[in-house]
């Protein structure tokens, strides 16, 4: 045991004295330093004043230099002589590396600023000097060197000057501080020599102290032996030495207290007995531990397990046991710690448990101690600090290292209020990398013992959202009271003790006309409402405190006169809430009122207005009724009600569909939904049941608009027409009997003309062949009254044949171009040799300045004069007779012509003039008898004239003479290179060269295609025929060029118009279209021009019309063609026309349009007629409008009529029950004509033989 102690012992003793060696060491060196560091600074001071020396030298050179340029230029201005020149740039050179070597020698940045600014200005200088020696004239510019140079000067040698004096001071304070350092350096070299003195007496001293303390040791321990013994059996405790294998070699008694082993037992086993086997590995890992690094004492905490198999804690402390520097084993101490250890459990739950609280709330929380280190931290506050600095932070850290360098010097100082004691609060703003953060930062101090403070707490809470919330508020409250300020409505928010919080302007005016005295927030807005008013005021207030809204309206006098406003009261709250303050907007309604009372007076007015417009509705004999738009009766009238014996309230707000069939509903609602699209009137007549019958009714539909022209309903009148309409079916029926009567007359005249012309056409011939042979006076007189009675019965039967041709509407008139000189002259021819024998005076005028030509039919203009001149020598004894021609008005070739037949004759009386035109009539018996005549020729007249769109009238007086005035609108034809027809058109086209021009036409029409095929064909020109648009698009997306295109508009695949849009928009090509199509439709047309087509040309066409188009296309000069109405546009009901084809002159291709008309015509009947049977609409209206172009070919009018009305029918799908019994119709006319378009064909046939 004693060898052990002193093995104990030896190691203390030892280090005490390397520590001394140590210190003495560290003395010495520190000294050494210093003395080292004090000769280095000692070295550098002399350098910077030999630098600093040098320096001065170089400045004390740069003013030498600029001295001797400032002479050197002044000579040159006086002198002007180049050596001077040379000389002063080597003085500028030589100036320039003083300055340089100057700034090099500096020793320091003050130094160096202060030769740039020397620099700075010698540049200057040297510029200026030598502006002046190059640039300016030398005599004239003396004056001003002078000033400048010795400005210059003057401020270099200041320059020079300070820098000197600021040297001399630098060089003073750097040889003071040399000698400061020598003098501090011998003293520090005499301090350490005494310190080394000392460390060496302490080390000696130290040396004998642990001789003496050696021996004293060593008796204590023999001592202590004793006493060990004693301390061995301390209360919880038990001591035991174990060799390097863990094996018990000693253990006190107490052991058994402890582990429930005696000593016996435990003798010589394993510590690892005692030792549970989970924590055996830990502890032999320290005890190999302590035997590795020497470690002379090693405490650890583990559990044991005692003989009973219970479970307890322990402290062991181990002891290494040495001889002869050798671990031989280890002395250990064991104490029973379980209380120790269950209340450090506990303790340690708490701090747990304090922890997970702290780290779980949202305010950040850390402790330091005195020093500023952190002590205690949780979660939120490590966070926090490490997204603010962006460190890492531990517990143990100092504080100013993990707070942002900008709040160090606030955080010390509120750190040391607090630890004197004060509580500290104040907010913060930090720039982080996710935006600005806001804390509310606490600091309080930390007491031990309620006396001494050891530290702070501080509590940190992210006030963020509150500060943005705030901003938002304050935001709010601008904007709130920005708007507030913009309207016209008063607005003021009043607290519950009704103090104004806030009120805008239009509310201070307010208050200000009740109260007579301005108004400021915070004013009690008791003190500004009406004596009688405020407990009103107050009941509202309280209400809405209650949270119900309140409206009121009140009156104010002001100056202005009666203000009206309507006030809504309603609650403001809290975000619990609760209602806080209560807010007033008042909003001026005096308009409101104003316009209130004059509705009223106006609804006074309407209801008045609509009882008068009720009496009147009510008094009236016809039906009257108004619906909205969804059909619901609005009012009717009494007529309304009695008719229908129906009450208002059964028919108000209710339809047709609850009180009519729905087949009658549906008509009358479809007649309302007409007129509201269309926004017109709709008349129909229907059939409706009554109490005393069935009675037609003529109902007229028209929109009903509001004072914005917005449709509001549908209004009505209906008048009872069942007479009217019984009137009308008598007046048809009666008009049927007429037709057929007329027809029958037709047939008779026909019959009885052919019967009566064949045996007078032999009396006539007979009575020439009588009046040529021998004949005595009595003889030749019984002739003449033949021939002359033949005359007029032959007179009388065309009269009466024209008249009959009128009348039924078969009297055609043509529109060609004749020479109206020419026609007149021929009408009046015939009565000269009358004129003569009687002695009368014929005359014809023209006026010289009509044109020569006309457009109209001359064959009737003669007609019409034939009569009146005929007349006027009849009934002209002496005198003379005149006709007269003249304009009356022109516009374009548009012309009005006045025609005056006057004469001398018998007059007619005036109580006759008004029916002189009436069939039959005549001015007297005695005329007819006197005269003859059939008193016919008047009406023809008249009713050509009509016919040609003009007028006749007569003028007339007895025994004086009558003049009979002809209107007539004809067409000039100008005086150019015209053609009226096929053929001529073909010989003017020969002159203008059309042949070799390339047409595409799309038709799909077997007969058109022949047809414009053939007409173009003659005057040369290449025509490509495609039966429908798409394929003309086909063959012009190969690139072949055209000079013209014809489209036909109805075509299968692509019609004319998807064509077109195609040749434009995709094709790009400008190539002139030509629209061809059977309609002649005006919005069809213009539909055309929309879609980029350039001309439109009806079928079935005139060839004068085509070339007239294609030469305004395709020639340089367009041809001018005589437009010549067609024929069958003005005739009656004849079967055909085919004029224009026997102009063509080529008899083949007449004979194949008739082949290919009766070839293709019973097919497509037939179709048609297929297509009726389904009722498939859309493919009638198709075929029927193919067949039209073959009709119009012909001109087969009567026939095209029928079929134009069934393709209208079809497309619009209306009236379809009427296209079987027209469709039986056209098949009837087809097998009328086409007998005769056979025998056509074959009387061409016989002359093409």
């Amino acid at each position: 045991m004693k060898k052990r102690s002193l093995i104990k012992l030896n190691l203390p003793v030892s280090r005490t004295i390397l520590l001394i060696f140590l210190l003495a060491a560290s003395v010495l060196i520190f000294f050494g330093r210093i003395i080292y560091v004090g000769s280095v600074q000692t070295k550098q001071t002399d350098d910077m004043v030999t630098h600093t020396y040098r320096v001065m030298e170089q400045v004390d050179n740069i003013r030498i230099g600029v001295s001797e340029s400032e002479g050197l230029v002044r000579s040159y201005l006086i002198t002007g002589e180049e050596q001077i020149l040379n000389k002063l740039t080597k003085v500028h050179l030589s100036i320039q590396d003083a300055a340089a070597t100057a700034h090099l020698m500096a020793v320091d940045s003050t130094q160096k600023a202060w030769l740039g600014e020397l620099s700075t200005t010698l540049k200057r200088s040297g510029t200026e000097q030598q502006a002046f020696v190059t640039n300016q004239k030398p005599i004239a510019k003396a004056t001003e060197l002078d000033a400048k140079g010795s400005k210059l000067a003057q401020q270099i040698n200041e320059q020079i000057s300070s820098i000197r004096d600021r040297q001399q001071i630098l060089l003073q304070q750097r040889t003071r501080v040399s000698e400061q350092t020598e003098q501090r350096l011998i003293k520090i070299a005499v301090a350490g020599a005494i310190l080394v003195i000392l460390f060496i007496a302490v080390l000696l001293w130290q040396l004998d102290k642990d001789i003496r303390l050696r021996k004293k040791a060593e008796q204590e321990i023999r001592e202590s032996e004793v006493k060990y013994r004693k301390l061995i059996e301390g209360p919880g405790i038990i001591t035991f030495t174990a060799n390097l294998k863990g094996e018990f070699e000693f253990i006190s008694a107490k052991a058994k207290v402890l582990t429930g082993y005696s000593p016996l037992e435990l003798q010589g086993k394993s510590f690892a007995v005692l030792v549970p086997e989970q924590w055996q590995s830990q502890v032999l890992e320290k005890f190999v531990e302590q035997f590795n690094d020497r470690t002379f004492e090693m405490v650890v905490r583990f559990p044991i397990e005692t003989k009973d198999k219970e479970q307890k804690w322990v402290k062991l402390t181990s002891l290494i046991i040495s001889a002869e520097e050798q671990v031989i084993g280890f002395q250990c101490t064991v104490k029973d710690i379980s209380d120790e250890m269950e209340a450090e459990s506990k303790l340690k739950e708490s701090e747990e448990l304090i922890q997970t609280l702290l780290n779980n709330t949202h305010e950040g929380f850390f402790m330091v101690d005195r020093n500023l280190t952190i002590r205690v931290m949780n979660r939120p506050a490590r966070e926090g600090m490490e997204m603010r600095t962006g460190k890492k932070v531990e517990i143990g850290m100092h504080l100013l290292s993990v707070i942002p360098e900008t709040v160090m010097e606030q955080a010390a100082e509120n750190f040391e209020r607090v630890f004197n004691g004060e509580y500290v609060e104040y907010e913060a703003k930090y720039d982080t990398e996710n935006g600005v953060q806001w804390l509310r930062i606490s600091h309080s101090p930390v007491m031990e013992n309620g006396k001494e403070i050891t530290g702070a707490a501080v509590v940190t809470s992210d006030i963020s959202s509150i500060k943005q919330n705030e901003e938002r508020i304050r935001e709010a409250d601008q904007k709130i009271r920005a708007m507030l300020s913009s309207t016209e409505e008063g607005f003021y928010m009043i607290s519950p003790d009704y103090n104004i919080v806030m009120i805008n302007e239009a509310g201070k005016k307010i208050l200000r006309n009740i109260a007579g005295k301005p108004v400021r927030e915070n004013d009690q807005i008791l003190e500004f409402i009406r004596e009688e008013r405020k407990e009103v005021f107050r009941a509202m207030v309280e209400k809405v405190m209650r949270g119900v809204i309140q409206e009121t309206e009140t009156m104010i006098e002001t100056e202005e006169g009666e203000q009206w406003y309507h006030n809504t009261y309603f609650p403001v709250r809290n975000e619990k809430n609760q209602v806080i303050a209560v807010c007033i907007a008042a909003k001026n309604i005096t308009e409101r009122k104003l316009v209130d009372r004059a509705w009223e007076k106006i609804r006074e007015e309407r209801e008045e207005y609509q009882f008068r417009l009720q009496s009147i509705l009510d008094n009236t004999p016809l039906i009257m009724f108004i619906k909205d738009v969804e059909g619901r009766y609005l009012l009717i009238n009494r007529s309304f009600k009695e008719e229908f014996s129906l009450t208002e309230e059964e028919v108000v707000g209710k339809t047709d569909f609850d009180f009519e069939s729905d087949e009658d509903a549906i008509r009358y609602r479809e007649a309302d939904e007409k007129v509201l699209h269309t926004l017109e009137h709709v008349q129909t007549e229907e059939t409706v049941h009554m109490a005393d019958g069935e009675h037609n009714l003529l109902i007229v539909k028209f929109p009903l608009f509001d004072k914005d022209e917005i449709v509001y309903g549908v209004g009505g009148i209906a008048t009872d027409i069942t007479e009217r309409v019984q009137a009308r079916q008598k007046l048809v029926d009666a008009k049927k009997k007429a037709e057929a009567a007329e027809l029958l007359q037709e047939q008779f005249l026909a019959n009885m003309s052919h019967e009566i012309r064949t045996p007078l056409n032999g009396i006539i011939g007979m009575t020439n062949v009588l009046q040529n042979t021998s004949l005595d006076t009595e003889q030749e007189e019984f002739v003449q009254i033949i021939r002359q009675s033949s005359d007029n019965l032959l007179m009388l039967i065309n009269d009466i044949l024209d008249l009959s041709k009128i009348k039924a509407g078969k009297l055609s008139v043509e529109n060609i171009v004749f020479d109206l000189r020419k026609i007149l002259e021929q009408a009046v021819a015939p009565f000269r040799l009358k004129a003569k024998e009687k002695e009368i005076e014929l005359l014809l005028h023209v006026e010289e300045s009509l044109p020569a030509e006309f457009c109209g039919d001359p064959l009737r203009i003669t007609q019409v004069f034939s009569n009146l001149l005929s007349n006027a020598m009849k009934f002209t004894e002496q005198g003379s007779i005149k006709l007269h021609v003249k304009q009356l008005q022109r516009s374009g070739n548009d012309c009005e012509l006045s025609f005056t037949v006057s004469d001398t004759g018998i007059g007619i009386p005036e109580e006759r003039l008004g029916s002189i035109f009436r069939n039959f009539e005549q001015v007297a018996a005695e005329t007819t008898r006197k005269y003859g005549g059939t008193g016919l020729g008047l009406s023809i007249t008249r009713q050509l004239c009509e016919l040609m769109g003009g007028n006749v009238r007569v003028e007339s007086e007895l025994h004086k003479g009558t003049v009979f005035c002809v209107t007539l609108p004809l067409v000039v034809v100008q005086q150019s290179s015209t053609a009226t027809n096929g053929k001529d058109v073909k010989e003017v086209l020969q002159v203008g060269q059309l042949a070799g021009k390339t047409i595409l036409v799309a038709e799909d029409n077997e007969i058109n295609q022949l047809v414009i095929h053939h007409v173009l064909q003659q005057v040369g020109i290449i025509t490509t025929i495609v039966n429908n648009g798409k394929e003309a698009v086909d063959l012009l997306e190969t690139g072949q060029q055209f000079d013209l295109i014809i489209l036909d508009l109805q075509m299968p695949l692509m019609n004319g118009f998807q064509t077109s849009t195609y040749i434009r928009e995709k094709l790009e090509l400008s190539t002139p279209i030509v629209a061809m199509t059977a309609s002649a439709l005006r919005n069809e047309k213009m539909k055309c021009f929309e879609l980029g087509m350039n001309e439109y040309l009806t079928k079935p066409f005139v060839p004068a019309d085509l070339f007239a188009v294609l030469s305004r296309f395709l020639l340089a000069q367009p041809l001018q063609v005589k437009q010549q109405q067609k024929k069958d546009e003005q005739q009656g009901p004849v079967f055909y026309n085919l004029s224009h084809l026997y102009e063509m002159e080529d008899v083949e291709y007449f004979c194949e349009v008739l082949h290919l008309f009766l070839s293709t015509t019973p097919p497509l009947l037939n179709e048609i007629h297929e297509a009726v049977l389904y009722e498939n609409w859309e493919q009638v209206y198709k075929k029927t409008h193919r067949l039209k172009s073959s009709l119009g070919i012909l001109q087969m009018n009567l026939m095209l009529a029928l079929v134009t009305t069934i393709e209208q029918q079809a497309k619009e799908e209306k009236q379809l029950e009427l296209i079987p019994e027209e469709l039986k119709r056209v098949n009837e006319l087809y097998e009328l004509v086409r007998p005769m378009i056979e025998a056509e064909l074959e009387k061409a046939a016989e002359v093409n033989n």
